[in-house]
């Protein structure tokens, strides 16, 4: 085929499904493409304004090879028409060779001008049409990249947002603080390093955040222990706040003194509170 072949990797469906049906009737293609979300809009984060995908006075059409298709001629595509949510056309395509090659566009259709190709390579329509045939060709999906938000954002993980309330290491309430400081630096996007729970052997090779044991468990490494103590059992700690100190000052996380004092520690508080938070 002529049309252009794109690798970009974004792809926005305005459909479902993939299903031919084959009816009594002459000769005929019905293309049916469609779609499942509401219409044709993805709202900006930014402005909670709607950016078209195919948008006002925009609609899909059909361009592939042979004259019922006008062999790839962006001049005079096949512009399909709206039935609730979906876009279809029909075409005869008693008089092609097959396969057919042919591919979705957007159509302007206030100005009368092509807009451009959806993403992906040429589709291939391998069936023939027959004397006594109709063939739905229920493609479901309209492949066209949505770059009408970007925005900039931070990757990082939780045992790297060591705080001064942390025990030696980043904790789950630390990432109320990043996610202060993401808000006031202007970015929009936060992605954590994996958080399940990794310990195998109990040395510092767990410390490797995506050798999980767990597909749910969360990571005790992780867990504040003030928070879990609270104000009823806060004097669990008091002989902690030293080695806290420590451990916050140094240069490198020691993950093997840090999780076996937190797991210690929450045998502890487990032995004088687990009953009455179990029964809650």
């Amino acid at each position: 085929g002529k049309g252009p072949v794109s690798v970009e990797q974004t792809v926005r469906a305005l459909g479902s499904i993939l299903e031919h049906h084959v009816l009594a009737a002459p000769g005929q293609l019905f293309w049916r493409t469609g779609v499942v979300q509401p219409a044709e809009a993805v709202k900006s984060p930014d402005h909670g304004t709607a950016y078209a995908i195919a948008g006002k006075n925009q609609a899909v059409c059909l361009l592939g090879a042979g004259d019922a298709l006008n062999n790839w001629d962006t001049a005079s595509p096949l512009v399909m028409h709206r039935e609730g949510n979906w876009w279809i056309a029909q075409v005869d395509l008693s008089g092609n060779n097959f396969p057919v090659a042919y591919k979705y566009a957007l159509y302007d259709t206030k100005e009368k001008t092509f807009i451009r190709y959806e993403n992906g390579n040429n589709r291939l329509l391998y069936t023939d049409p027959g004397k006594k045939k109709r063939t739905i060709i229920h493609d479901g999906f309209v492949y066209m990249e949505n770059s009408t938000w970007k925005g900039a954002g931070v990757a990082i993980p939780v045992f790297s947002l060591r705080s001064k309330n942390s025990f030696g290491v980043g904790e789950f309430t630390d990432i109320k603080l990043l996610v202060d400081w993401v808000k006031e630096s202007g970015m929009k996007m936060i992605q954590l390093l994996p958080i399940n729970d990794t310990m195998a052997t109990f040395t510092w090779m767990d410390s490797y955040p995506y050798a999980a044991i767990s597909a749910f468990a969360l990571h005790p490494l992780y867990i504040n222990l003030t928070k879990v103590a609270g104000k009823t059992y806060a004097g669990q700690l008091a002989s902690l706040k030293r080695k806290q100190k420590e451990l916050n000052e140094l240069p490198a996380i020691d993950y093997e003194e840090v999780i076996r004092y937190k797991t210690s520690v929450l045998k502890e508080l487990y032995a004088v509170m687990g009953e009455a938070c179990f029964a809650t």
